[in-house]
């Protein structure tokens, strides 16, 4: 994989203040998609995780996002088994 790289982000984290974040291009809660779709990323001094655009957490759009997607697919999966 490529490294990631820094990033000027948009907003300070929440956390530290800093403005230096990564993109995260993979999570366990939204694969390849939830990621960019909440325009999520980490700061490169804590750790923290953050939305770039608002700077708050992405705590309950994640919340949003999972419900939202299995709402959707469990349906889906139920009637073409």
């Amino acid at each position: 994989m490529f490294p990631k790289e820094d990033m000027q982000s948009k907003t300070h984290c929440p956390s530290c203040g800093s403005q230096r974040a990564k993109k995260i291009n993979f999570t366990m809660w939204g694969s390849l998609v939830g990621p960019r779709l909440l325009s999520h990323v980490e700061c490169c001094d804590c750790s923290c995780t953050y939305n770039s655009k608002t700077g708050r957490s992405n705590f309950w759009p994640i919340i949003i996002y999972m419900v939202s997607t299995a709402a959707i697919f469990l349906p889906v999966y139920y009637f073409l088994r």
